[in-house]
């Protein structure tokens, strides 16, 4: 007989997730003949480890065995058939679930969900009792809560596990207190949060918590105020702040604390001071200085500040150089920039002018084809489709699904 070839087969093993196959080592009882698995043996192994649970022939998992594997952790429950899942097992088996095994004890959130019994549970033994025992363990469950169990109750039980669980609380159960204690906890559960109900303040605690929030909050909320909280910890966060409310001064000031800010500059706030500054800052932001701006006292500088820095050499334009490697002087860089400048120029405002047309071309489109909907709704309104009388209703057959006709046979 063997091993039981079903779990040990390459469609299944292959199909296994990887805690699957983590939490399948090492079981004793995987080893035992069929024969030889009496229901002694099989009662010492589950006492023992309860994945035997699994290697358990189906004639022998009784009542008391089960009970045993579900005692000793209730993610083991996944195991038992579905003709002895009782509610009190289920119960058990709630309250003892997320004693994840040792090897796999450190998981993330989206796999720990695997260890949640609730979503094995029978619908006919759902109560709130249950509900809240399985919450209290992991938050998240309440995914499998049936959606006349989230209460208040039931919500604030998981929202105290688990701050993401916010995402499965239905809109009338959110209070103002329960969102700004959310965004307090976890800055992220900012994007779980409907748009009608965040107010600045809600965003102003959500990237104290996270500065990572920012990316959630809504534009009209992204004051220069609640960007500079999260630029303290991440500089680059200066690319969120929109348009209308940047300065030439403001940009300034930032590429002098932060010489890579330049990258999320708009080209008309640019200045030869800002650029100037960005590379005295930090030479390597000479790559994120657009080709227009870099001139060729911009690359002598930072060429002269980083003198052995590949880095810088290979974003400095190529034509700034002799064949020996060395960078030419002034007066011929800045005659081969002015060329360079006016092709570069050219050819953007050419681009400019092709995505202008094609943008002009695809709102006459849009506007033929409004028109045409508008009169073919007109038409309908003015000349309404006869209905057709149909003479072959058989009143014994109304209410019945018309099916389809047989093909005659010639």
């Amino acid at each position: 007989m063997g091993q039981r070839k079903h779990f040990y087969s390459k469609k299944k093993r292959n199909a296994m997730k990887p805690e699957q196959k983590a939490l399948m080592q090492g079981v004793r009882l995987a080893d035992i003949p069929e024969e030889e698995r009496t229901a002694e043996v099989c009662l010492r192994e589950v006492q023992l480890d309860c994945r035997a649970l699994h290697f358990v022939p189906l004639e022998l998992k009784t009542p008391q065995l089960c009970a045993a594997a579900v005692e000793h952790a209730g993610w083991a429950y996944q195991y038992v058939p579905r003709k002895l899942r009782t509610y009190a097992l289920s119960l058990k088996a709630v309250k003892n679930c997320g004693q994840a095994p040792k090897e796999i004890s450190d998981l993330k959130p989206r796999e720990r969900m695997y260890y949640t019994v609730l979503g094995m549970v029978p619908k006919e033994h759902m109560d709130e009792p249950l509900c809240i025992a399985a919450v209290r363990k992991y938050g998240r469950a309440l995914k499998y809560v049936p959606k006349y169990y989230r209460n208040s109750i039931v919500c604030n039980a998981a929202f105290r596990e688990d701050a993401m669980a916010l995402q499965y609380i239905p809109e009338k159960v959110r209070t103002p207190e329960l969102l700004r204690e959310s965004v307090r906890r976890c800055g992220k559960t900012l994007g779980l949060i409907a748009w009608k109900s965040i107010t600045e303040e809600l965003c102003r605690d959500a990237v104290v918590q996270d500065y990572t929030a920012i990316s959630l909050v809504p534009e009209k909320f992204r004051t220069q105020a609640i960007c500079e909280l999260a630029m303290q910890r991440d500089p680059m966060s200066f690319k969120y702040i929109p348009r209308e409310r940047l300065t030439q001064g403001y940009c300034l000031e930032k590429v002098k604390e932060f010489g890579n800010v330049i990258k999320f500059v708009p080209e008309d706030l640019l200045t030869d001071e800002m650029c100037m500054e960005a590379v005295k800052k930090d030479p390597r932001a000479l790559k994120n200085v657009p080709l227009l701006w870099k001139k060729p006292s911009l690359c002598k500088l930072a060429l002269t500040l980083a003198p052995d820095d590949e880095w810088v050499r290979n974003y400095v334009p190529g034509c700034f150089f002799l064949p020996s490697g060395e960078m030419t002087d002034l007066e011929q860089a800045e005659h081969i920039f002015e060329k360079v400048s006016v092709k570069h120029r050219a050819k953007l405002e050419k681009e400019a002018r092709i995505k202008a047309q094609e943008e002009a071309e695809r709102e006459v489109q849009k506007e033929l084809a409004r028109k045409k909907a508008e009169e073919a709704r007109l038409s309908r309104k003015q000349n309404p489709p006869e209905k057709k009388a149909n003479y072959s209703v058989n009143p014994k057959n109304q209410g019945k699904k018309k099916g389809k006709k047989k093909k005659k046979w010639y």
